[in-house]
């Protein structure tokens, strides 16, 4: 494990748990971006950008992070937006660098490990506040500070735990998932989040249809999960999850869908480019708020909606378009493991378990704001990552094959394969 990998899981660290925190006396945000520049600075005088940037995903994230930038000039409340470019932009960095870094199984494995353990300690360090009704802000990363959103980013580290379990060559590996499978399931139901709930029911369906091989060994595996979770399920939780069905007697789901329709109506008042990054909260206030509408200012729930506001249509189709690309990206690569599983050093279960994080990413934002949070471009940086691993042994294999006739025929990731 090198030096750049550990500062690697530093800022990953750094930016789950919140370390500024826990250590207030250290600036923890200015070290954990220096941190991140040079892996960045190093990766990019080593490697260049010319692989990363050819993929589809990472052009489509430069094109979102550009239409962020544009709010600098025409948002409605341009200030907001500076923020929200610096972390994107951030970001986007650690994409490049987890692409690179991530050049092994092994790494992946290790990456994946420490991922689940720092959802674990926040589980932990977040127990007085599971089960309870309402507790507040949660002690953890910005991202994660309210129980929907930590509850949705727990939602999307679960696959990888399970891939763990089922995958990991390592039994230390394996430990980890299943402890970490256990106490991630228990942290999402002890925030009694109703889109957490779906969001957990969608990944186990997505697990059941295209990730288990074996169906009634699927089948008993979810059905402990199930089993799990009722047993240590509050009252609280059940009582959550039964308002699902009477929505439209609960002011926060019709608050919703209040902001839902007043972002659809700023889509279609600024249908180029929205009312700029940051700026729907604002926008609604001022101009979109009816006489019986709830408070002044609200937020969406929704990252589709939230975009829609902000970036418009194009904004959705782009984001939209990044998930897809990493769905189908990591469809074709396990189609392609299956079929020629020993000439590649990727397990060939882990697209599958990385799309089901996906799915779970991709439903959760359904009731959640978190557009410029690290979860997509996380989710993004592993789907780069594993084809790259792929590729190299494509590539690999194509030299041993013809004896270095085609050495450099696969020198860059062949996308569509």
């Amino acid at each position: 494990m090198n030096i750049a990998f550990i500062g690697l899981l530093f800022v990953v660290a750094s930016d789950y748990l919140g370390l500024g925190k826990f250590f207030p006396i250290v600036d923890a945000l200015r070290l954990t971006l220096s941190v991140l520049l040079l892996l960045f600075i190093s990766v990019w005088y080593k490697h260049g950008l010319s692989e990363p940037m050819y993929y589809r995903q990472s052009k489509l994230l430069t094109f979102f992070i550009v239409l962020t930038g544009l709010a600098l000039i025409h948002g409605l409340i341009r200030s907001y937006a500076v923020p929200i470019l610096k972390q994107e932009i951030g970001y986007f960095f650690l994409v490049i660098v987890i692409f690179y870094l991530l050049e092994s199984r092994k790494k992946i494995d290790y990456f994946l490990s420490a991922l689940v353990l720092f959802h674990v300690l926040l589980v932990f360090i977040n127990l007085e506040k599971l089960g309870a009704a309402r507790a507040g802000a949660f002690s953890a990363g910005y991202f994660l500070g309210d129980g929907n959103d930590f509850a949705w980013g727990l939602n999307i580290v679960l696959p990888m735990s399970i891939y763990l379990i089922f995958s990991a060559e390592k039994r230390l590996f394996k430990l980890i998932g299943i402890a970490g499978a256990v106490i991630i399931l228990l942290g999402i139901i002890g925030t009694a989040s109703r889109g957490a709930f779906l969001a957990l029911v969608s990944g186990m369906l997505y697990y059941l249809i295209f990730v288990s091989k074996r169906k009634f060994g699927g089948i008993i595996f979810v059905a402990i999960i199930g089993l799990v979770g009722i047993a240590f399920a509050p009252q609280e939780y059940y009582d959550r999850i039964g308002t699902i069905s009477t929505f439209d007697e609960d002011s926060s789901a019709m608050g919703r869908i209040t902001a839902w329709k007043a972002a659809i109506n700023m889509a279609l008042d600024h249908p180029v480019l929205g009312v700029g990054a940051g700026s729907f909260n604002s926008a609604y206030g001022r101009f979109y708020r009816k006489f019986g509408d709830p408070s002044r200012w609200i937020s969406t729930h929704n990252i589709y909606f939230k975009i829609l506001s902000e970036y418009s249509f194009l904004g959705v189709i782009i984001y939209l378009l990044i998930i897809y690309s990493n769905l189908a990206q990591n469809r074709r690569n396990a189609v392609l493991l299956t079929k020629e599983k020993n000439n590649y050093s990727i397990n060939p279960a882990w697209p599958g378990y990385l799309n089901m994080s996906i799915v779970t990413f991709a439903v959760g934002g359904m009731f959640l704001t978190g557009v410029n949070y690290p979860h997509i471009f996380l989710l993004t940086a592993l789907t780069m990552a594993t084809n790259r691993i792929i590729q190299q042994d494509i590539k690999a294999n194509s030299e041993s094959n013809s004896s270095g006739t085609t050495s450099g025929k696969h020198s860059w990731p062949v996308y569509f394969r």
